[in-house]
């Protein structure tokens, strides 16, 4: 695989930042070079948020092209939509257009979502994560709906993250289905 930007989205606890600070370290220690970003949202950003999250692609792109190495993004577009339920803040989001971005930047998209993250959610709940249970869900829902919209042209690289069966091991995960060299 050729992929050198990685673009891990999901509703809260489903194991993203998990995720996305293994593969950077694991870059790391590799001493192969890695721009990370982690995306967040809130009342001061809504506004200009869709240019913000394209800024922060640009930056990430211009970084693999000039170090050749990998970018790894936790979150990213997708979420403004899906939180925009919750946070009555509606992005409009265009599936196409964030296939082909990743298409053209050799780009990697990653869907993270499990049972457990439910239980985890509502154990967590704090400023951050200020919905209810039913909003939760809805969020999970847009997610497995904009998740289905990247999925349906086959030759792009999205593929799913299920942090309760492939978080025991990551290493397995990176090799099988991304195909990192390890």
């Amino acid at each position: 695989m050729s992929s050198r930007l990685f673009i891990i989205e999901g509703p809260d606890c489903t194991g993203k930042t998990t995720l996305a600070k293994f593969m950077v370290n694991y870059f790391a220690q590799k001493q192969r070079p890695v721009f990370f970003f982690h995306a967040t949202t809130g009342p001061c950003l809504a506004p200009a948020q869709g240019e913000y999250q394209m800024n922060i692609l640009d930056n990430a792109v211009e970084n693999i092209k000039i170090t050749g190495g990998y970018a790894v993004l936790d979150r990213h577009w997708p979420s403004n939509q899906c939180y925009g339920l919750a946070l009555k803040n509606q992005d409009i989001f265009d599936p196409r257009r964030y296939r082909e971005i990743i298409r053209n930047n050799m780009g990697c998209y990653i869907f993270a979502d499990c049972e457990s993250c439910v239980d985890r959610h509502e154990a967590e709940k704090d400023e951050s994560h200020p919905y209810d249970p039913h909003d939760y869900q809805a969020i999970r829902e847009e997610y497995w709906r904009l998740s289905a919209a990247m999925s349906r042209d086959k030759s792009e690289n999205v593929f799913s993250y299920n942090m309760d069966t492939d978080g025991a091991d990551l290493l397995k995960y990176l090799k099988f289905p991304l195909g990192i060299e390890l």
